[in-house]
């Protein structure tokens, strides 16, 4: 792989990203250098204790390329590659910090070759001093991907569910184990009540790990929630959420609540001290496995392609705000009070959808003066919603808002990037615009839908769940 084409643009390029005014403040992104390697969702990204950003496998057509890792060794300098993994990790591995600062990369699926992938047990330890991995423990249990690892407060990690392929059908697991970093083991523990996949996990203050939503082991939606006590090594099950809850986040907040939100138009805080999950405002947008962080009373929450907060005095949507760069299912690295990172994500290339190398900073993230007499109102300017229901079968809605009137293409395409349908390729007038679209005859999955209106554009995820 070469070195990055594009020249360094920190500070000093404004690359057109749409706007949101905290008082005086524009929220703006500049473009940095390039990753050496196209990294998406499918890769993993950690912020390294030396201030360092180390990337770690993804999709590739190129032999070997998912076991490549990089590192960003600073804000103004350029992603270098650093030893590879030892096993190739396309999708659902897992990287989890140490205490002693090292990173473990847990499971995913291996690519065999071109047509064939399978889940793997390797794990293997990062050392940021010298830019080697060695091999650790394996995994008791294959988990290809839809699984959580989480640090608990001893240092060691837990990993919860996920899917394993069992006569060519995906089912979920139940089984979960402990990795103690000091001996080196993996250890079986308590399974969950029942299976799960692509569910959400968090730390509480407690010690204790909440685990919420996702899919049973029969890819059913599911609203149950569990508790792991690290002491007793055993799960219980504590309140349901209202609504079930698939490719979402959890994050506890400073008032001892836990807050989560994701995929759907409502989002639900949980009271830990009296089992209850409670719906709360329902949102003007509503983004797929959101980056949450929370600074002056505020729920700040990025998107595939917005940012946006919540008031934690009364969780009112404030400020829905685009996110213009060509990218969208980025990672987000926050890096302190007024800094965050935005690396790769998918793109489209004409109306194929192909991972980027693109990353971009912003510095000036001021949350601090917000005017409330803005809250919850529409801005005026191109806004392609989530669609709803989502996940749905088979009929779901697609809203958008155009400023002014302009000629609209509104295309869905599958995980390939292949177009399978166009809803509405037409000049529209300004307003609010919804189209259906009924998939029976379409296969369950994850659909990506964009809208075209002049120069603007942009896409989202939904999933077919049949």
């Amino acid at each position: 792989m070469g070195k990055p084409t594009l020249p360094l643009k920190l500070f000093c390029i404004f690359f057109s990203l749409t706007m949101v005014i905290y008082g005086q403040t524009q929220l703006v992104w500049n473009q940095i250098n390039d990753l050496n390697f196209p990294r998406n969702l499918y890769s993993q990204i950690m912020l390294l204790d030396d201030g360092r950003i180390l990337a770690v496998g993804g999709i590739s057509e190129i032999s070997d390329s998912n076991k490549t890792a990089e590192i960003l060794d600073s804000l103004n300098g350029s992603w270098h590659y650093v030893q590879p993994t030892q096993i190739k990790r396309q999708q659902g591995h897992q990287l989890v910090k140490l205490d002693d600062g090292k990173i473990i990369v847990i499971g995913g699926m291996v690519k065999i070759n071109e047509t064939t992938f399978e889940s793997t047990k390797s794990c293997e330890i990062f050392n940021p001093s010298l830019n080697t991995w060695t091999n650790a423990a394996s995994l008791n249990i294959d988990r290809q991907y839809g699984f959580t690892a989480t640090k608990l407060s001893d240092g060691r990690i837990l990993v919860i569910g996920g899917i394993q392929i069992i006569d060519s059908l995906r089912r979920g697991i139940s089984q979960c184990e402990i990795f103690d970093p000091l001996l080196n083991t993996w250890t079986i523990t308590d399974s969950l009540k029942f299976p799960r996949q692509d569910h959400s996990a968090v730390l509480l203050n407690n010690g204790k790990v909440l685990v919420a939503g996702g899919l049973d082991g029969i890819r059913n939606l599911t609203k149950s929630c569990e508790i792991f006590d690290p002491v007793t090594g055993k799960w219980s099950f504590v309140d349901s959420t209202n609504d079930t809850k698939m490719y979402f986040s959890m994050k506890q907040l400073s008032n001892g609540s836990v807050i989560a939100i994701g995929c759907s138009s409502s989002f639900e805080v949980y009271d830990i001290v009296n089992n209850k999950w409670t719906i709360k405002t329902n949102l003007i947008d509503y983004p797929a496995m959101p980056y949450l962080f929370e600074k002056n009373n505020k729920v700040i929450v990025l998107g595939r392609d917005n940012l946006f907060s919540l008031d934690l005095s009364n969780f009112t949507q404030q400020f829905p705000t685009l996110i213009n760069t060509q990218e969208y299912d980025s990672h987000y690295i926050y890096l302190d009070s007024n800094k965050m990172l935005k690396i790769g994500g998918d793109t489209f290339i004409g109306d194929m959808i192909a991972p980027s190398k693109r990353c971009y900073i912003c510095e000036n993230i001021n949350i601090v003066n917000v005017d409330n007499q803005s809250t919850n109102k529409l801005p005026n300017t191109f806004e392609l919603a989530q669609n709803h229901p989502n996940p749905f079968n088979p009929s779901t809605t697609i809203s958008f808002s155009l400023p002014k009137t302009e000629f609209v293409t509104l295309k869905i395409y599958d995980v390939l990037g292949k177009e399978v349908v166009t809803l509405t390729n037409e000049e529209l007038s300004a307003g609010k615009h919804t189209k259906q679209w009924n998939a029976d005859g379409f296969s369950s999955g994850i659909y990506v839908y964009k809208l075209q209106a002049g120069i603007y554009s942009t896409v989202k995820k939904m999933l077919l769940l049949k």
